[in-house]
């Protein structure tokens, strides 16, 4: 156990789809290595989460992600991710979503070890208007952040990849999926209901 390499998983936006890919992430792999999982309460945080995750990833909960917003808070969330780098001493960092990227990149900048960042959607993207001023701010980081000599880009789709590549030139696209088994438990035992009638939901 002593030798196995420490992954040190990092999630801000811990809710709905990222909630599913990172625990089933954290879950298939700390067979293999120690997992932590430095993440943030949400309100779309389910309330069983920890049931969710094999009892030997470990949970670290980020106080300071919920408090974003100016440099003093900024700096404070910097410096907690940082005093966690140093207690869990990872070999590789992931960091999952937009802010997770960009606060991660900064705060484990130089650092050894590899970072790789997974947007799961680009927030610029995401608002929607591409003329606000707060999607141009998420634009301007993350043209500043894409190249740090630790980090490489890892992305979900192809969509993903090719926004990634306007930013970093290290990127890599990993297709997700299900886990067939799993699917193919949950959907044991139940019994299809014959209905004759024809619905139409609009």
């Amino acid at each position: 156990m002593g030798n196995r390499k420490h992954v040190l998983m990092v999630c801000e936006a811990f809710g709905g789809g990222v909630f599913a890919y990172v625990s089933q992430l954290c879950n298939d792999m700390c067979g293999e290595f120690d997992v932590y999982l430095a993440y943030a309460l949400r309100p779309q945080t389910p309330k069983n989460y920890q049931e969710a995750l094999d009892e030997r990833v470990h949970l670290i909960e980020v106080k300071n992600f919920g408090h974003l917003g100016s440099i003093s808070k900024d700096l404070k969330l910097i410096k907690e991710l940082r005093d966690i780098e140093k207690e869990v001493k990872p070999d590789v960092i992931h960091l999952h979503s937009s802010i997770a990227g960009g606060i991660g990149r900064i705060a484990f900048s130089g650092k050894k070890c590899r970072v790789v960042y997974t947007p799961h959607g680009y927030a610029h993207i995401l608002m929607g208007d591409p003329s606000s001023l707060k999607c141009q701010a998420y634009r301007m980081v993350e043209k500043l952040l894409g190249n740090k000599s630790n980090c490489i880009t890892l992305t979900c789709c192809e969509s993903e990849d090719e926004e990634a590549r306007k930013f970093a030139k290290r990127t890599a696209y990993v297709e997700t999926g299900v886990n067939l088994k799993d699917l193919s438990d949950s959907l044991d035992g139940i019994v299809p209901v014959k209905n004759e009638k024809f619905t139409v939901i609009l």
